[in-house]
């Protein structure tokens, strides 16, 4: 779990100096919600993965736990977005805010993917519980 961690910081890290930069060149592209945000995506995808993780105590049972956690991430984005939009009233920072939300939804989306395909590879061998 230790790699994952150094790697996710690697990347909340990455993104942070990017928006530090897109900050000072344009800054009306980063609005205040991206430093929440940036940490919610770091906070969820550690989550995320731990509850997967513990997968690895029953390893057949991978799928129920990654689509457990998928679905407890998407609901509380979806969450999340419904309620900055029932607050905020400005046309132009839900836009800002949007786009910001799903690039990172994406980025630390694809991350995690990128993480977990080691262990649905590890998994891929057993079939069913009774021939464990």
């Amino acid at each position: 779990m230790k790699p994952f961690i150094k790697s996710l910081t690697l990347l909340t890290l990455l993104c942070a100096a990017v928006m530090v930069l897109l900050g000072l060149w344009q800054a009306e592209l980063i609005v205040p919600y991206s430093w929440y945000l940036l940490g919610y995506f770091f906070v969820i995808t550690l989550l995320t993965y731990y509850m997967v993780y513990q997968s690895n105590k029953e390893p057949l049972d991978f799928p129920n736990y990654t689509l457990g956690a998928t679905a407890i991430r998407l609901l509380i984005s979806a969450v999340i977005l419904g309620v900055f939009f029932w607050q905020v009233k400005d046309k132009a920072a839900r836009w800002h805010f949007t786009i910001t939300f799903f690039v990172m939804y994406f980025l630390f989306t694809a991350f995690e993917i990128k993480s977990l395909m080691a262990n649905l590879r590890q998994n891929s061998g057993k079939t069913d519980k009774k021939d464990a």
